[in-house]
């Protein structure tokens, strides 16, 4: 299935793009999503295992499998005062 992958702030400073599309089996999982970006890009990876999934607008759990024709974000950790 493909998936589109938004990428925001450092996540796409890092990656040189705000949008990715990615190929996935039918069953792939946000964890499995994580792991082919950060084949795709290397230096995303010390980055992905603080990012939080959301598809379609909502926040989405890693271990869950997709949605087919998802869009999913992944939004960086925040800081800020």
């Amino acid at each position: 299935m493909k998936v589109q992958v938004l990428l925001f702030a450092k996540l796409s400073e890092i990656a040189g793009v705000r949008e990715v599309e990615l190929e996935l089996s039918n069953s792939a999982t946000g964890e499995e999503l994580l792991k082919e970006l950060g084949k795709r890009y290397p230096g995303l990876q010390p980055h992905l295992a603080a990012v939080r999934l959301a598809v379609e607008e909502e926040f989405y759990p890693k271990e869950r499998p997709l949605p087919k024709e998802a869009t999913v974000a992944l939004i960086p950790p925040v800081s800020g005062g």
